[in-house]
């Protein structure tokens, strides 16, 4: 296990080694308060204003990636290892707790927005069909003017695809095969 945990430090060093060598001059101080998200094996690397964008943007191309994010321009740099993909995807899953179990109702359907149920009328005539049973559990992110989605098994990911296509839209998460009363994500607003 201390090889590992080495291993891990090492890339994690490679990360901060490149970054001081190759990219402080080149980001500083242009980029200054922007996050920086480098993979310590092959430094690839991402740069985005919102920490967890630049994190998907990079897993999508480096998805068992060891990496390591600095804020640009800080002296005490925000540096951190995040969390491997399917450990972070088995602690959202588990996030999603039944209704019935806590026997609250969180979202009244009387209480939900206009863009709420409009996003939930296009799901249930557009996309139930083509979605369920094969993407149940799953989470969908549904900007209800332009009718554009995501899907993904991990929320934050879907929201960031999502964004890159309308940053300015509106996003309604569901959670596919769940309705409102076994979901506490099902018609809630969400912004990244």
């Amino acid at each position: 296990m201390a090889a590992t945990a080495d291993t891990h430090s090492e890339t994690l060093l490679r990360a901060k080694t490149f970054y001081d060598a190759e990219l402080r001059a080149k980001l500083e101080p242009k980029q200054n308060g922007k996050y920086i998200v480098i993979d310590g094996e092959s430094l690839d690397y991402e740069v985005d204003e919102n920490m967890m964008v630049a994190s998907v943007h990079l897993e999508d191309r480096r998805p068992n990636g060891q990496t390591l994010v600095i804020r640009i321009g800080y002296e005490t740099a925000l540096r951190l290892p995040l969390m491997q993909p399917d450990s972070y995807r088995r602690a959202v899953a588990e996030q999603s707790v039944p209704l019935h179990k806590t026997e609250k109702t969180f979202l009244p359907l009387d209480n939900r927005s206009p863009a709420s149920l409009r996003a939930e009328a296009f799901y249930d005539a557009e996309l139930r069909a083509k979605l369920e049973p094969a993407h149940k559990g799953k989470y969908i992110l549904i900007d209800p003017a332009s009718r554009d989605y995501e899907v993904d098994s991990d929320p934050i990911a879907a929201a960031v695809h999502l964004r890159d296509r309308q940053p300015n839209g509106e996003w309604i998460i569901f959670r596919i095969g769940y309705d409102i009363h076994q979901c506490v994500f099902h018609g809630l607003r969400f912004h990244l």
